[in-house]
């Protein structure tokens, strides 16, 4: 069913930056979806991987209009007004998409292991009747990372590249792409005591420019920068 935003919104969102109007008529969402899905399990290599499809008859969304609107409601085109015009719409559209997963054990010892993760998924969303896209969807993502779980001392370090999202919606702007560098260290000096722990986590160590495209206000806001902490941890039974 509609949110009570989506029905009765009329009025600004200071957070997204926008002027919202809801409409009382929609009515409920219906959709059918299929799947398919894969799954291995062997020796070495854990993967799961699967495809999809939903096909919506009455989709909602907000809808840009590419007008501005001020506090008060007064909306026009060009970039007068501190809002962007947004309205709760409704009509077919479909989501199809693909994601997959594995897992691959490089190294078994007693110390630990050593396995490498990789990853990639993508969806894709249009509206019925040559409607053009869907807005604010979020672009494919590939990566991979290495991962050392031991007694003493895991570390983990991981590489992800979310590519540009060219394919937008009315009034929309486009996201580029950017690498996402994560890695973490963490040491447990007590064998007996494996719930205490020092840790060193680096988020975006290449400080990359990152904008989420699913953002309303991505051209404003950007997500965070290069962030280094040295974390305690401590769990007890």
């Amino acid at each position: 069913a509609p949110a009570q935003t989506e029905l009765y919104a009329r009025g600004v969102h200071d957070a997204t930056a926008t002027y919202e109007t809801g409409d009382p008529a929609l009515h409920r969402e219906r959709a059918n979806s299929a799947e398919v899905s894969v799954r291995w399990r062997g020796g070495l290599v854990h993967a799961d991987g699967s495809v999809w499809v939903t096909d919506f008859r009455s989709y909602i969304y907000g809808e840009l209009s590419g007008r501005r609107c001020s506090e008060e409601g007064a909306c026009a085109a060009g970039n007068a007004g501190q809002f962007a015009e947004l309205n709760y719409v409704q009509r077919g559209a479909r989501f199809h998409g693909a994601e997959g997963h594995a897992e691959i054990e490089l190294l078994q010892r007693p110390a630990g292991d050593l396995h490498l993760d990789l990853l990639a998924d993508m969806v894709r969303a249009r509206l019925d009747d040559g409607g053009g896209n869907v807005p604010r969807i979020p672009a494919y993502r590939v990566g991979a990372g290495l991962a050392w779980q031991g007694a003493q001392f895991d570390a983990n370090v991981s590489v992800r590249y979310t590519g540009a999202q060219n394919r937008i919606g009315g009034s929309e702007t486009p996201a580029p792409g950017f690498t996402n560098v994560d890695a973490q260290l963490a040491w447990r000096p007590w064998a007996q005591r494996r719930g205490i722990e020092l840790a060193l986590v680096g988020r975006n160590l290449g400080d990359s420019l990152q904008r989420n495209a699913v953002s309303l206000n991505k051209d404003e806001v950007i997500l965070p920068g290069r962030d280094l902490r040295l974390m305690f941890r401590a769990s007890f039974d």
